[in-house]
This record gives structure tokens, sequence and C-alpha cells, in this order.
């Protein structure tokens, strides 16, 4: 059984006319129906894809058909997109930018963000800007820092304790709990690996062997992907 769609109703091209007020998600505002009844073209962000990504599509309202199950053309008047939106998303990672900010990406500065969101769900600081990807593609960039989280396997660092690890020393850390959900000992010092970066690294004692097979030390969390 479907659900009652919501309509938006006004005078289209001299016409009385009713469209979807909703399109992929995204409610028109009343401001945003008064101008596609006057026949204008209206950018709509923040729209989700199915994989997380955020974008815009520009469009207008337009006379389209569908044919039914019956084999009938039906006619109706709808949002039709007529491209994308170009330049900074209004929406990325959780974070809406604001107009400020979205002229500073633009000029090409960077910005430090804080508490976005990952496809994944995960929480994630990065200072990003706006520019191309290897594609030539303009998006977002994120560009993330070197610091460890706040959080690792189970083990929320006190400031003691990132102190100690800042500055070269290790840690014997117990009942931490791998990805797979065993409990496991470690020694985690804060080094460089093979590639420059800078991450947690955990050393096992000879009981702990299996558990760093299984573990792998949360790698996606301390490299901070989106």
């Amino acid at each position: 059984m479907s659900l009652d769609k919501e309509y938006a109703t006004g005078k289209w091209n001299g016409k009385d006319i009713r469209f979807n007020r909703v399109f992929r998600g995204h409610r028109f505002t009343d401001e945003e129906v008064a101008a596609l009844l006057k026949g204008e073209e209206i950018p709509v962000e923040g729209l989700v894809t199915k994989d997380g990504k955020t974008y815009g599509v520009i469009g207008t309202l337009e006379e389209q058909s569908f044919t039914n199950e019956a084999g009938e053309d039906i006619k109706f008047i709808g949002f039709k997109q007529t491209g994308f939106v170009e330049g900074v998303p209004t929406i990325w990672c959780g974070h809406t930018f604001t107009d400020e900010e979205r002229s500073a990406l633009e000029e090409g500065k960077t910005l430090t963000l804080t508490g976005l969101t990952s496809k994944k769900g995960t929480t994630f600081d990065a200072v990003v800007r706006y520019g191309a990807d290897e594609s030539g593609k303009k998006r977002i960039i994120a560009e993330f820092d070197d610091k460890f989280p706040d959080t690792w396997c189970g083990h929320t660092f006190t400031d003691e304790e990132k102190a100690a690890l800042n500055n070269g020393g290790a840690l014997n850390l117990t009942g931490l709990v791998s990805k797979n959900g065993n409990s496991f000992n470690a020694s985690v010092r804060y080094e460089q690996d093979e590639n420059g970066k800078k991450r947690l690294k955990a050393e096992f004692n000879d009981s702990e062997k299996t558990a760093k097979e299984d573990e792998n030390t949360e790698d996606i969390e301390n490299k901070g992907g989106v």
C-alpha cells in the first residue's frame, strides 16, 4: 500500500495545477514552490545518493509522462532535473556549510571541521578544501591530520595517555576489543608507518598472537577514512 503524497498547488502557465512537493527526499519550501510556479529554474541541494554521497541538482516544472501498468500514457506536471549544481555542496559528511564557509572554499581556502560523520557512521575531524581530485573532478577533499583517535579498540585515552604517546612513550593496555569482538591486551605506541603517516601500533606478547591476526588494530578508525 503506497503512502499518500504531499502536493503543492497553484497556477502555472495560466492553468491550475498540483505537483509532488517532495523530490528525492527534499520538500520544496513555500519560496521554492512560488519560484517553480513562476517557471523559474531552482537549485535543490543536500540530496543523498544510495552510497551516502551528497549532491545537488537544478530543475524546473515541466509536463512529463509515464506508462502505467495497464500500458496507458499518463501525463503529469512535476519537477524535472535539468542539470547538477556545481560548486561547493551545501552539506558534506553531516556538516552544513554556511554561506561564508562556502565562499571561503570557493576562494581556495581551507576549513577545519569537527564532528563529521562518515558513510559508515564513524565520527572524525578533518581539514577540508574544495579542489580537483585525481580524475579532475572538483569536490570537497579532506586532509587528515596525524592525531590519533580519542577512542581506539574500545579504550578511551586520557589526556595523560595522549601526552605520553605523543612524546614517544608506550602504553600497556588491557581489555581492548577487536573488530570481531575478541578481548586482548597490547603495548601501544604512536609511530610513523612505512608511508610516513603516524598511527597507533600495537605490540602483542605471545599470548596475544591470535588476537593480532584478528584485529589489525582498527586501522580504518585510526586513518579517519570517510
